[in-house]
């Protein structure tokens, strides 16, 4: 590949040598379309590599953090349940939250983070 740049008037940059592009996947994440009140719902992680431990922040709309779950399994199969609580045993409000999706290595260096949202009824 080689890459050009336009800048606001149009005006092209010379091309660049030969770039090497390597695809690299992340984890490959699979969490209910919504989390429903009836029943504790499982989230499955597939990791790129190895890694050591998996967990899932969520978080509200505003950033404050409601649950840290430690997911079960490895190297690269991680599954965990969330029982619709928070940190304090209280249900969430109905709505958006942001799922932090962590990995580590064994050194405890951070694999992968990946962000997905999350729908709460």
């Amino acid at each position: 590949y080689t890459l050009q740049t336009f800048d606001d008037a149009g005006n092209p940059s010379e091309i660049s040598e030969a770039l090497n592009m390597v695809y690299s996947p992340g984890a490959a994440i699979i969490m209910p379309g919504r989390f429903r009140d009836s029943t504790d719902e499982s989230i499955q992680v597939n990791t790129p590599s190895d890694a050591e431990r998996v967990e899932i922040r969520f978080f509200s709309l505003d950033g404050a953090e409601l649950r840290v779950l430690d997911a079960n399994g490895g190297p690269q199969e991680w599954s965990v349940s969330w029982d619709r609580l928070d940190s304090n045993g209280r249900r969430p409000a109905p709505g958006l939250l942001i799922a932090l999706v962590r990995s580590y290595l064994e050194s405890g260096e951070i694999l992968e983070d990946r962000k997905v949202v999350a729908l709460v009824e």
